[in-house]
């Protein structure tokens, strides 16, 4: 740089001797301001573009897979069994649960202890009334009441003794008396220990059959002990409860018959017998006793039965097959065979289209805008096909109708409310329906070939 005087001052410095200054963002100095990125370079642009790239692909996945279920024609059709509601003549009667009861029936036991020293009876067998069961060891009471006795002879002496010397007025009145109470009190525990060593021997009370012995020689038996087991099983009671609606209908001597799982097909007949007055407050049940005469003791106390009471008249009832019967929470119900109507074809066909179309429309759809009109065009030209392509609408379905159930007999059950006769009712597959669900009916019926269960209130 020259150095310039001009009126004996250092004159400015040339242009191109400046001194450059610093860049405002710190860079060299005469650096040139950096010049704009183009919009395609930035990267939110990118990123932008990869979400509409990915919203695009997911519409579209979601257009083939409603294309796939539009093609399909709908919910499937499921195949199921049915019959029809019956209209039958059933006679009155009223079905129960019972337990057969001994007309008498114990455990013999030992008032008092002892030890076992014979048993006269065989297990199983039978016995008359009064006969001797088991004795117990008396060798102790024995021996007391032989003394006892011999004290109470002496007493008695000595009374008699007394009661002469009285005569002559050598004794007082007061020793005479107590003589004679000595004496009477001997007698007494003689005849207490009488007694003691009958009640060591054991009896029948009544006449029946045994069981099983449950005691053994030389065991030593304290009181109430059982013994064995004493029944009398001619007659036999049958005692079974009935509900309360049915407490106005029962009366003593009507006949019962009742069958037990124990016996197949054989029933056995008797006659109501007692009827509590009262009924139970838990159950709002009713006790009812029958007497079976069991001549060749085949019931035995403790059986279940199943107890039929014949009651005079008839009524005529709507039965179908128990299995056609639903149960949940919110009561009992079937599935009716539905034909649809044309009206009811178009409707639910109809219905179906909206649902599709409701199902198809959704943010992705206004999200990309557009092609609506053409879609609405595309969808009315699929309805248009779609019978003629897919499945055509479901002509059969199944409707659920709840019922009122009443009495069980065998494969059928009673419908109160609910059902009118030959109304088609389903009997197997109801796990897989729904209301209104297409259904295809074979030929096959659910309850045949199936053994009937005994009747049921």
């Amino acid at each position: 740089m020259t150095d310039h005087i001009i009126d004996g001052r250092p004159a400015l410095p040339a242009p191109e001797d400046r001194l450059a200054l610093p860049a405002p963002d710190g860079g060299p100095a005469g650096h040139e301001p950096e010049r704009e990125r183009p919009f395609w370079r930035r990267p939110m642009v990118w990123l932008a573009l990869g979400i509409l790239v990915l919203l695009a692909l997911l519409s579209a996945f979601c257009a083939g897979r409603g294309g796939e279920e539009e093609g399909g024609g709908g919910p499937p059709v499921a195949s199921v069994s049915a019959a029809p509601a019956q209209a039958l003549t059933w006679e009155d009667r009223l079905a129960a649960v019972g337990t057969v009861a001994a007309v008498q029936g114990v455990d013999v036991t030992s008032p008092i202890e002892g030890i076992v020293v014979s048993i006269d009876f065989a297990n199983g067998g039978s016995t008359g009334a009064g006969r001797t069961l088991v004795r117990l060891d008396t060798t102790t009471e024995r021996a007391q009441q032989a003394a006892l006795a011999a004290q109470a002879e002496q007493a008695r002496l000595a009374y008699d003794r007394a009661r002469r010397l009285i005569e002559r007025g050598a004794v007082a009145q007061a020793d005479v008396e107590q003589r004679r109470a000595e004496w009477q009190s001997l007698v007494a525990q003689v005849r207490e220990i009488g007694t003691i060593i009958e009640k060591k021997r054991v009896d029948a009370p009544f006449a029946g059959t045994l069981g099983i012995r449950q005691v053994s020689l030389g065991q030593y038996v304290s009181p109430g002990t059982p013994i064995v087991s004493l029944q009398q099983l001619s007659p036999v009671f049958v005692n079974f409860p009935l509900p309360e609606r049915s407490f106005t209908r029962i009366r003593e001597g009507q006949e019962v018959t009742l069958t037990s799982e124990a016996f197949g097909d054989r029933s056995f007949t008797g006659r109501v017998t007692a009827i509590d007055p009262d009924l139970q407050a838990d159950t709002r049940a009713v006790q009812v006793q029958a007497t079976v005469r069991n001549a060749d003791r085949a019931l035995r106390p403790g059986m279940f039965a199943d107890v039929t009471v014949n009651l005079p008249g008839s009524r005529q009832v709507v039965a179908v097959p128990t299995t056609a019967i639903t149960r949940n929470s919110y009561g009992d119900l079937v599935y009716v065979v539905h034909r649809l109507t044309p009206q009811e074809q178009q409707q639910m066909q109809a219905e179906a289209e909206q649902e599709a179309e409701a199902q198809k429309g959704g943010f992705l759809s206004g999200l990309f805008g557009g092609g609506g009109d053409e879609k609405q065009a595309a969808g009315g030209e699929e309805g248009q096909h779609r019978g003629e392509q897919g499945q055509p609408p479901p002509q059969v379905v199944a409707r659920a109708v709840f019922v009122e159930v009443g009495e069980t007999r065998g494969l059928l059950t009673e419908i109160t409310r609910g059902l009118k006769p030959g109304m088609q009712v389903v009997t197997a597959g109801q796990l897989k329906l729904e209301n209104d669900a297409p259904i295809r009916v074979t030929r096959g019926n659910a309850s045949q070939g199936a053994q009937p269960v005994p009747d049921r209130p």
